[in-house]
């Protein structure tokens, strides 16, 4: 089968070198890829986020299955351009990428439906945001942007960066708001899990049934 794999970054290059090691992958390519990509895929020059530009390659070199790994195409909605022209793609669609694409959305998500999380804020205004943090703010407590910043989104001295980076908008730091949430204390670990329609798959069902770990948790070292 040809694979097409979207993004140029490390997570892309493991991808990559995962997917090489199936006999069933007879050719890949990579969009646009990098140079350690090329070891394994065929890179070619259309970047992430043109999506149309990947569907007509799609289409054209047949590829029989697309995996997404940059997260700003998936917020975008490049599954959804792939699924409208009924190509296959492994990767969540745009209403369920916010979830990654939005942290005032993620939290907001958690507080409805119960699911344990830090304690959080959210403003679009800095003076709102240096009020709450100089009179009701219990501390250690951080600044989360709230739209995709590469790893690069968190910051320690909350109302610092606040007075820094001000409001949202195009000189500002957010897409869609300034959530101020508390530190989680000690370690960070990620539980992954694969998910089709209603059927969804954790790593700790398939230890139990198989005695295997495919999703191991892991730990996850950037700012939180």
């Amino acid at each position: 089968m040809k694979v097409l794999i979207v993004g140029s970054g490390g997570r892309e290059h493991a991808i990559a070198w995962a997917v090489s090691k199936s006999a069933k992958a007879d050719k890949i390519y990579c969009a646009p890829g990098n140079a350690g990509i090329e070891e394994y895929a065929e890179c070619v020059n259309i970047g992430a986020m043109e999506f149309d530009k990947l569907v007509a390659f799609a289409k054209e070199n047949q590829i029989d299955l697309t995996i997404i790994g940059m997260d700003d195409p998936l917020v975008g909605g490049v599954v959804d351009a792939f699924e409208a022209e009924g190509l296959r793609v492994f990767g969540p669609r745009k209403n369920a990428a916010i979830i990654e694409g939005s942290k005032a959305f993620s939290k907001d998500l958690m507080k409805k439906y119960n699911i344990p999380t830090a304690a959080y804020e959210v403003f679009d205004k800095a003076e709102d945001a240096l009020e709450y943090l100089h009179t009701k703010a219990k501390f250690p407590i951080v600044l989360k942007a709230d739209g995709l910043a590469l790893g690069k989104g968190v910051f320690r001295q909350a109302a610092h960066a606040v007075r820094v980076h001000g409001l949202i908008g195009d000189g500002g730091l957010c897409r869609m708001g300034l959530p101020v949430a508390l530190v989680l204390a000690d370690y960070r670990v990620n539980f992954f899990s694969l998910g089709a329609g209603q059927l969804c798959f954790f790593w700790f069902s398939w230890n139990f049934f198989f005695g295997q770990w495919p999703l191991p948790p892991v730990p996850f070292d950037a700012a939180a």
